[in-house]
């Protein structure tokens, strides 16, 4: 269940203005935004706000491989908190967003592009503890 629910996937958002790549000569390039996730996405130095080369992680990785073999201009920015990234990403054409978890109200909202990974939550407790787990 937990797997299920934090699948971490790129979502590129274009949301339901979809901006085509241009036929003419204007090169085309989206601004991407993350927020501290490690390892999927992280600030090298630790902090909330970070741009380019100071963003590191797995997603961060395959993200700007991708756009390297797509042969697409990007900006990367890692930004806190999350509801505002993703409102830049709802809002703004050409502003995309990585990693989220792909939901059924989310589904129309982004060109989904992934999964880069997954994540699983577990618990762990000594083997002598007397913690008892009946539910979650």
């Amino acid at each position: 269940m937990f797997k299920r629910l934090f699948l971490a996937l790129i979502g590129v958002g274009l949301l339901l203005n979809e901006t085509a790549r241009a036929s003419d000569s204007t090169p085309y390039s989206m601004v991407l935004l993350t927020e501290n996730f490690p390892p999927f996405n992280m600030a090298v130095d630790g902090k909330n706000f970070a741009q380019e080369n100071n963003i590191d992680g797995i997603a961060a990785e395959v993200v700007r491989e991708m756009f390297k073999r797509a042969n697409i201009g990007y900006s990367m920015t890692l930004r806190f908190p999350w509801d505002r990234v993703y409102k830049l990403a709802l809002d703004k054409p050409g502003y995309g967003v990585f990693s989220t978890t792909r939901l059924p109200e989310r589904e129309k909202l982004f060109k989904w592009v992934g999964p880069v990974g997954s994540y699983d939550w577990i618990m762990l407790a000594r083997g002598d503890s007397p913690i008892t787990l009946t539910s979650l």
